[in-house]
């Protein structure tokens, strides 16, 4: 829900502490997509339809939908669950809530807040820690980011091959050649998607490498082309 994306983002902020590596990280795990989620539908769209996408994919994998009336039922079962696992004693011989009617009274339509504070009660056996995977050493065959130079070089040659097909659309268009022009067009948002995708594979890379800064670049980048 919005409230907890809301909550994401006071965290970051409160665990920073300003520290400007800690947020970068923090922004990059909020902007991250997949190398193919830039659907050409959204060239041009601008850089918050990108965002808004993932955030809509992450509420679709996590939340569980169900119709209005059976709201509450759903809420109550995942308490259920919850405390049969780490707080039995708050359950009945029936494994119902013992103190349904409370917790309802206190919460009713602050369910978030209820389902985040149960958890962080019971942090200390509910969540597992993971530690950060040790990088291994880099082999002939590990992938890196671009260079700056190959990735302006690359650019360059996106620039000039776009130049080119809106200068020949543009001369279509004049000559009233209007099934060129459209032809041209379409090549130029096939061009654009690959460019797109291109710039998230690299982008992914630099995440997983830790190079922050370049992914800081592409996603500028990236920003960019969908403006366009």
């Amino acid at each position: 829900s919005k409230w907890c994306y809301e909550n994401y983002k006071k965290c970051t902020t409160k665990v920073c502490k300003g520290n400007q590596n800690c947020e970068l990280q923090a922004m990059i795990a909020d902007m991250s997509l997949d190398e193919d989620d830039t659907p050409a539908a959204d060239v041009g769209k601008g850089p918050d339809r990108a965002q808004c996408r993932s955030y809509k994919k992450s509420q679709a994998s996590a939340c569980q939908c169900v119709p209005k009336d059976d709201f509450r039922g759903a809420v109550e079962s995942k308490l259920k669950s919850f405390y049969s696992s780490f707080n039995p004693e708050k359950l009945d011989d029936s494994g119902d809530l013992k103190d349904s009617a409370e917790v309802w009274k206190k919460w009713k339509g602050k369910e978030g807040e209820m389902l985040l504070a149960v958890a962080s009660k019971y942090k200390e056996k509910a969540v597992t820690m993971k530690e950060k995977p040790k990088r291994s050493p880099p082999t002939t065959t590990t992938t890196t980011p671009a260079s700056e130079e190959e990735e302006e070089e690359e650019a360059d040659e996106y620039t000039s091959a776009k130049a080119d097909l809106e200068r020949r659309k543009a001369d279509a268009k004049a000559n009233e050649d209007y099934d060129l022009a459209q032809e041209l067009k379409d090549e130029i948002a096939e061009l654009t998607k690959t460019e797109i995708a291109k710039l998230n594979k690299l982008k992914k890379e630099a995440i997983e490498q830790e190079e922050y800064a370049t992914a800081k670049k592409l996603k500028q980048k990236l920003a960019k082309l969908e403006e366009l």
